[in-house]
């Protein structure tokens, strides 16, 4: 059977005037069942505290529940990769870490999916700072000092992060390019046997988030050199930032976004970003994620893909500049 042109176009027409059609009803009724978020991490850290806390106001905003699956693995890369192939109906939402999503976008030439086109943002939920701190016999106690210590040889100071290519490396790797100096990474795999052994003396220097060494930093087992964000830490406000430390340029903030699968419906992302700002305005949440050392944030789904863009150009630039590999 053969269509001459105008079949086709009329064809063509009652297809898209029937996907609309599909697309406005399923706005309008939605949500009607649970919704899964997936967590781009193992139960009981960070995003998966900012998971719960969230997901249990927005069942609320939404009158759904909204169940939490954690999907770690691959850096984040596989709970994302499940969210990027699911049914674009909006009820697969994913929780990841947004940094490593922008550095991975570089960093692997193996992604199974392309983030920028297979994903959906639809709010920046919240973000931490990197933190660079010291065992108490560091001799450095700031940044000036601890690059006076690294000016005098390559690999004169070893820097420890909870593993490769992540956001803590790269703020590595980062101050290491602005300061003209080599400092040897040391990657372990996760952050709780580094603390350790930052503590005990067996490693000098650490970046990491800020949550995990908060009570040694309070108990004065650490110390802290500087901290990534513009702005100085409502936990630890007599801490500088690197920008105060000499280095205006240099920021590095692990930050958490939810996203969706492209192709949903623009009414539900907006109904979805709608019910995770609503989450992120409450005040007890807000609270709860501040004792975890979180900013609340909340944002428009254009704002987070402009963060997210800005993210990965920035990454992008530490990757090539310093050679960074998986490898």
């Amino acid at each position: 059977m053969t269509f001459n042109k105008r079949q086709l176009l009329v064809s063509a027409g009652i297809c898209a005037l029937t996907l609309t059609t599909v697309h406005s009803a399923l706005a309008q009724t939605w949500p009607q069942r649970p919704i899964k978020m997936i967590v781009t991490a193992p139960p009981g850290g960070t995003a998966d505290y900012l998971a719960r806390v969230v997901a249990d106001r927005m069942g609320k905003q939404l009158n759904q529940s909204v169940i939490i699956d954690n999907r770690a693995g691959a850096s984040g890369m596989l709970g994302a990769d499940l969210v990027a192939k699911a049914a674009p109906d909006g009820y697969t939402l994913l929780l990841t870490e947004g940094a490593s999503l922008a550095i991975n976008t570089t960093l692997r030439k193996d992604l199974p999916f392309n983030p920028t086109r297979d994903l959906l943002p639809v709010s920046l939920l919240a973000t931490t700072p990197s933190i660079l701190v010291a065992g108490t016999a560091f001799p450095a106690s700031n940044v000036k000092e601890l690059v006076g210590m690294a000016k005098q040889g390559p690999g004169a100071v070893s820097y420890a992060t909870p593993g490769v290519g992540t956001p803590h490396h790269l703020a590595g790797a980062m101050l290491s390019k602005m300061a003209g100096i080599q400092m040897n990474h040391v990657p372990y795999k996760g952050g709780g046997a580094v603390i350790t052994d930052v503590v005990s003396g067996q490693v000098p220097l650490l970046f990491t988030g800020v949550l995990g060494p908060l009570p040694f930093l309070k108990s004065g087992k650490l110390k802290a050199i500087a901290i990534g964000s513009r702005q100085r830490s409502p936990q630890l406000p007599d801490v500088p930032t690197f920008a105060e430390s000499g280095y205006p340029d240099f920021e590095a903030e692990v930050f958490f976004g939810a996203f969706l699968p492209a192709k949903v419906p623009q009414n539900v992302v907006d109904v979805m970003s709608s019910a995770i700002n609503a989450a992120m305005a409450d005040p007890d949440v807000r609270k709860k994620l501040g004792e975890q050392a979180l900013s609340a944030v909340g944002s428009t789904p254009q704002q987070l893909e402009s963060h997210f863009a800005k993210e990965t150009a920035k990454w992008a630039g530490v990757i090539k500049s310093s050679g960074v590999t998986l490898e």
